[in-house]
């Protein structure tokens, strides 16, 4: 069956509309798939207690993880504002964590079935025994840091 021309030419308007968008958004969402994957390649995943900050519904969600006894950041969740606490997760005071406290890394339900990425609220914030030469090189090689600059997103 054969198009007119102006059904042609409506045809390849739309495609120029709405075909780069698509692939900017396929591109961006394959680059953080790649993100979260060297992450949880480079660290094991670990259990931790776990807070839900309340906050005001326009600023970004975050989560409290108690990896030790006195030290529990801020750690905001990146992109996607879904709210871990409520998304089929029956123990909402636990939480699965891969990467290093101090630049961020992975969270993740009980059951594994929605890792997000988080970074820390406040950047500079300190790791009480972190910091060594070796936890310096994994963040490196999980692209959590790169040439000692922190990845936000």
């Amino acid at each position: 069956m054969a198009q007119s021309r102006s059904q042609m030419a409506g045809l390849l308007l739309i495609n120029a509309v709405c075909y780069p968008p698509c692939l900017l958004a396929a591109g961006l969402a394959l680059r953080r798939t790649k993100r979260l994957t060297k992450v949880l390649e480079t660290y094991p995943w670990r259990a931790y207690p776990c807070a839900y900050p309340r906050r005001s519904l326009e600023s970004p969600k975050s989560i409290e993880i108690r990896f030790t006894h006195a030290y529990m950041p801020v750690l905001r969740i990146t992109w996607y504002s879904g709210n871990l606490a409520r998304k089929r997760n029956p123990s909402p005071q636990t939480i699965w964590f891969a990467g290093d406290p101090r630049y961020g890394g992975v969270v993740s339900p009980v059951g594994g079935h929605f890792p997000v990425r988080v970074v820390p609220e406040a950047s500079a914030q300190a790791v009480s025994g972190g910091g060594t030469e070796e936890a310096d090189v994994l963040a490196e090689r999980a692209g959590l840091v790169t040439g000692g600059r922190m990845h936000t997103t």
